[in-house]
């Protein structure tokens, strides 16, 4: 049944509706006015700044955990640079033509040797003429016919050819081969300045010549005089072909005046140069009087400069400082420059130093050999410095232990002032027996030892010291320097 509209009150309906929205209060709306403008920016820098250290954050611990995700999920095999090692020889059988005078020995060396300019004589030799003895010789001197002499014979070989023009020709264009193949391994560095020597205007920078002696799956290394140079790190280099690059020293050995560059072998790769346009280190041993080689690198002083000649002498082994040298003379002037002797292999024999150039007689020249400073080339190579005792000495004989009662071992000449050896308090006259256990009689020994120990090592000395009677045994310990 339908309400009534009479019993609807109104006035009572909307009494109730405005009671009901003052009880809901929140309900009720506010105006809010909005911020200034300095409060929005600095609320939006706010929210930058978070962002930003967020994002920071996220990166540190990502740069940090990569390498650990990386190596966990995909380990990569262990792996070693190669070092580098080059060939040593042993003296061999031709080390006996080589002049005595200097054997490094206190006395007369034992046994005799041949005269100053001569060889011993062979099995099947004449002894002091060095002819064969042949079947035909036998009999001519059987039946008293006339042995032809030395010259006779050499005269008789080239009165036997018959040279022409174009034999000479041959033989002159053979030898411009030479040395234009060894001149591919010629580079040509000249020192970048230091910090301390950039503004000084006119001054020339010094063109220097080096080998390129070897090249590797990552670099090339060249081999120069770095007394021409010291103190620079970094090198123009200038190739045979016009190619340019940069060379950074890898290391340097000041006593011996060597130092050993690195080149990129992109750039290399680049400038299209191959192994076979390197001048290898040969062997100074296999060099023989008389024999055919070319002086390459400045000789007359411009880089690129070349000579031609002939070993004209062959110094036997002599005492340097930590080391035995020996020397190759050739019958090339001295002039302003020097470079690298290359024998018609295209392998290099010897080199320059400022020491050589200084020994140089008027006519000749003098160079290092190349392979005593092979275990130095070695350590350079790889970039170590190389280790330095300080002392030179001479071996003592065993006719010199039973005559003076001396100790077999290295009896020290000379030990230099502020070296290693000599902060130790080792003294010239002392006889040097063995190095960490290692017996030593020879320089030789001496170099091969330091050759296999770094700068800063701790080295026994074991020696003898002659005291008011009799030698005495005496222990040193060395800490091995750099030179």
């Amino acid at each position: 049944m339908l309400p009534k509209y009479s019993n609807i009150d109104y006035n009572g309906d909307m009494k109730n509706e405005e009671q009901n929205h003052e009880n809901q209060s929140f309900m009720r709306e506010k105006v809010v006015r909005r911020g200034t403008f300095k409060k929005r920016v600095f609320w939006l820098l706010r929210i930058l700044f978070g962002a930003a250290l967020f994002g920071l954050t996220a990166c540190l611990v990502f740069v940090w955990a990569k390498p650990c995700l990386e190596e966990r999920i995909h380990p990569e095999p262990e792996t070693t640079a190669e070092p580098i090692i080059l060939p040593w020889e042993e003296e061999t059988s031709a080390e006996s033509v080589l002049p005595t005078e200097a054997s490094g020995e206190i006395g007369e060396p034992e046994g005799s040797a041949a005269p100053e300019g001569t060889t011993a004589s062979e099995p099947g030799e004449t002894e002091g003429t060095g002819e064969v003895q042949t079947e035909e010789s036998e009999s001519a001197e059987g039946s008293g016919t006339e042995t032809l002499s030395f010259e006779e014979r050499v005269q008789g070989i080239l009165d036997a050819q018959d040279f022409t023009l174009d034999d000479y020709k041959r033989l002159n264009g053979f030898l411009v081969t030479v040395i234009g193949q060894a001149n591919h391994g010629i580079v040509m560095l000249t020192a970048e300045e230091d910090e301390g020597e950039k503004g000084n205007e006119g001054t020339e920078k010094r063109q220097i010549p080096g080998a390129l002696f070897l090249m590797t799956e990552s670099e090339g290394l060249i081999l120069m005089d770095y007394s021409l140079a010291e103190e620079c790190k970094t090198f123009a280099v200038r190739l045979y072909n016009g190619a340019t690059g940069r060379g950074v020293l890898k290391a340097a050995d000041r006593m011996t005046g060597i130092a050993v560059l690195s080149v990129s072998r992109e750039f290399l790769d680049q400038a299209q140069i191959l192994e076979m346009d390197t001048l290898p280190l040969g062997s100074s041993y296999t060099a023989s009087l008389g024999q055919a080689v070319v002086l390459v690198g400045n000789p007359y002083g411009p880089v690129y400069s070349a000579a031609f000649g002939r070993l004209v002498y062959l110094a036997s082994a002599k005492a340097g400082i930590d080391n035995e040298r020996r020397m190759l003379y050739v019958d090339i002037p001295a002039a302003v420059g020097g470079g690298f002797l290359v024998n018609l292999d295209g392998e290099i024999l010897g080199l320059t130093t400022e020491n050589t150039r200084e020994g140089t007689e008027a006519g000749y020249r003098n160079l290092l050999a190349v392979t005593d400073l092979k275990p130095t080339i070695e350590r350079l190579a790889n970039g170590k410095e190389a280790s330095y005792l300080g002392v030179t000495g001479v071996t003592v004989t065993r006719e010199q232990t039973e005559a003076y009662g001396t100790p077999q071992g290295l009896y020290l000449t000379d030990v230099v002032v502020g070296s290693p050896a000599y902060n130790s308090g080792i003294q010239s006259g002392d006889v040097l027996v063995a190095l960490n256990d290692v017996p030593v009689s020879f320089m030789k020994d001496v170099q091969s030892f330091l050759g296999i120990v770094e700068p800063g090592q701790e080295v026994e000395v074991l020696l003898f010291r002659q005291g008011k009677d009799e030698y005495v045994e005496q222990i040193y310990t060395v800490v091995i320097g750099a030179r």
